[in-house]
């Protein structure tokens, strides 16, 4: 898996999860590069629905600060780190609120 933070973690749990669920049982899932594979756009859409509905979408760009951030992802009963990775994925401003992302420690 690629990263340590819960965002990547969760969205990378549901993805997998989607296969299993959407997807024959037959097939092996490797994919390093997910071009237009429609399978794995499925999984990718199936993950970030789950975590946080695309109606959300739009309030979590009008996010403005940690505060309001925080609130969305309690009302959405999620860590404020899952809201803050699915701001990074729509604005592409990656450094804002990145501290609000906790790291996964494996050891």
């Amino acid at each position: 898996m690629q990263g340590k933070a819960e965002d990547i973690f969760w969205f990378s749990l549901f993805h997998e999860a989607a296969h299993i669920l959407l997807h024959s049982k037959k097939r092996l899932y490797i994919s390093c590069n997910k071009g237009d594979n429609p399978e794995e756009l499925e999984a990718d859409q199936f993950a970030a629905d789950y975590l946080i509905p695309a109606t959300y979408d739009q309030r979590i760009m009008l996010c403005n600060s940690d505060q309001e951030v925080c609130a969305l992802a309690k009302e959405l009963g999620l860590s404020p780190g899952i809201v803050a990775g699915r701001y990074h994925h729509l604005s592409k401003k990656w450094s804002r609120y990145r501290h609000l992302i906790n790291k996964v420690d494996w050891d």
